[in-house]
């Protein structure tokens, strides 16, 4: 059966949104398009196109029940830390089954399996979530094997790993990081395991139309082998200039994690007492007491600027045979301009230091799933949409 009218939800999302408009611009099926809030940039882009728009949410069961009516196909890009993504798969699945609807795709994620990957990683691997986000994804899928509602719409799951694309997260995020000093983490020489957007939206659209996807997970992601220094690289020659990249072991980053744990636990009381210095006096008594201490002097860096203005005037020991360091001012602007280079959150770790790979055996051999749009050609358009939007 191919679909006539489809109900989409989290149209306002990245995968979803570009998904409507695939079918609104180039497909044969109709379109409802459910949005969780008239508000943001996916809802204004959604507004262009010859689509139905609803605003809701799916755990709204009467007005599931109430668009499925017109439908005969599902794709859910919904997602949310919490009931979106157990309680809203749940309700759709009931208004599915309600409806008759034989055609249902869900979007999920490879982070079920983890960040780090050993070896090839296949749609029977055993779930592994290692965050928060990963986390929900798997507990959706849970509530869709666990369904028996009546005529249960048994849905495709599609679980890709990193999309990229216009109007990215990914991109936008890396384009920062890259722009203020970026960290890899081994050098970057884990596989980035991606898929462009549209090749993503093909997979999705294909096992919508293929009767035998109905109950099947397909694992998504694009033939190119690239890494995560690829791509931070080509990231960094869309910008006119950036930092140098630094390289850093899983160790190194670890132990620096450390270190700043202990900074961070010690800053908040130096502040403390800087902000009680106000009389000359006491300023004094506060850098003679300062002095005794070795670590002293870079965390009177970090004091708030007008503390620091006045404990720069004055002379602080540096704990060893009473020699003077004088505390340096630094200007602002200059500070604005030096690389930050944060270090990378453990998911972002562990992915750069990954060196397994996501087949996508499945979605050719099922789905007949073929690689469109070469990352080469991806990341030029990632490159004109950056220029366009006004990001460089």
């Amino acid at each position: 059966m191919v679909p006539t009218r489809v109900l989409l939800t989290g149209a306002g999302g990245f995968v979803g949104g570009r998904v409507a408009h695939r079918i609104a611009l180039g497909e044969t099926e109709e379109l409802t398009a459910l949005l969780h809030t008239p508000a943001g940039p996916g809802a204004m882009r959604l507004a262009r196109l010859p689509v139905d728009i609803e605003v809701g949410s799916v755990l709204d069961k009467e007005l599931l029940e109430r668009l499925l009516a017109d439908c005969d196909a599902i794709v859910n890009c919904a997602f949310g830390m919490g009931k979106t993504s157990e309680d809203g798969t749940r309700t759709l699945l009931e208004a599915a089954a309600a409806a008759d609807i034989e055609s249902f795709v869900h979007l999920s994620s490879a982070v079920v399996h983890g960040h780090h990957l050993d070896g090839t990683l296949h749609e029977s691997a055993p779930f592994a979530p290692d965050d928060e986000y990963g986390e929900w994804k798997r507990k959706g899928e849970e509530v869709i094997a666990a369904f028996e509602g009546g005529a249960a719409p048994d849905p495709a799951i599609i679980r890709p790993m990193i999309v990229y694309g216009p109007h990215d997260d990914w991109v936008t995020g890396a384009l920062e990081t890259v722009r203020t000093g970026a960290v890899l983490a081994e050098g970057g020489i884990g596989t980035l395991n991606q898929i462009y957007i549209d090749n993503l939206v093909d997979v999705i659209l294909l096992a919508m139309r293929e009767p035998a996807a109905k109950g099947e997970t397909f694992l998504a992601v694009d033939d190119d082998h690239v890494t995560w220094r690829q791509f931070y690289r080509d990231v960094g020659s869309i910008l006119a200039e950036h930092p140098p990249f630094q390289e850093l072991s899983r160790r190194e980053i670890r132990l620096r994690k450390r270190a700043n744990t202990v900074r961070d636990s010690v800053v908040p009381p130096v502040k403390a007492v800087g902000g009680m210095v106000t009389a000359d006096e006491a300023q004094e008594n506060a850098v003679a007491e300062l002095a005794r201490t070795p670590w002293a002097v870079p965390l009177v860096k970090q004091v708030p600027q007008p503390v620091r203005e006045r404990l720069l005037d004055r002379v602080i020991g540096d704990g060893s045979n009473g020699q003077p360091v004088k505390l340096e001012r630094t200007n602002g602007s200059d500070k604005s301009r030096s690389p930050q280079y944060e270090l990378p959150e453990e998911r972002f770790v562990r992915m750069q230091s990954s060196l397994g790979s996501v087949s996508n055996e499945k979605s050719k051999d099922l789905l007949g799933w073929e690689q469109r749009v070469a990352y080469e050609k991806g990341m030029e358009y990632v490159g004109k949409w950056l220029a366009y939007d006004g990001r460089l």
